[in-house]
């Protein structure tokens, strides 16, 4: 089963995307900060992380300390944040995708298992 986590402030969000990702048979774990995900990322891997840029702690730090910690971890960004400057800083940390909310729940699934097959292939070669 494929696990994701999660790492968003957004309460009602995070609960949404949780319900739909496990009906879709996913593994969701969330973080409402990025101390939080940190904490998370510590205890166990994840095949994916969904993340925002703003959130408690800073969620472009969450995604350097991923990048060294777990480098074949794929990476979505879903963010809010509007900052071209921003989603610069992001995409250099090597993200799989940045998107701006709001987004689709079909266009997010698309991105999810691109990533995941992304990830699943790197991993093969």
């Amino acid at each position: 089963m494929i696990s994701i986590l999660i790492a968003d402030d957004d309460i009602p969000l995070r609960a949404a995307l949780r319900a739909a990702l496990e009906g879709d048979r996913y593994h969701v774990c969330e973080a409402g900060s990025a101390g939080e995900a940190l904490e998370q990322l510590a205890l166990r891997s994840f095949d994916l992380v969904l993340s925002d840029v703003s959130m408690p702690g800073s969620g472009i730090e969450l995604l350097r300390r991923l990048r060294q910690s777990c480098p074949d971890t794929a990476v979505v960004v879903l963010t809010g944040y509007d900052d071209p400057a921003v989603e610069a800083q992001v995409r250099a940390e090597g993200v799989f995708r940045y998107l701006r909310k709001p987004v689709s729940l079909q266009d997010l699934r698309s991105v999810l298992q691109a990533a995941v097959a992304a990830d699943t292939q790197r991993g093969q070669s």
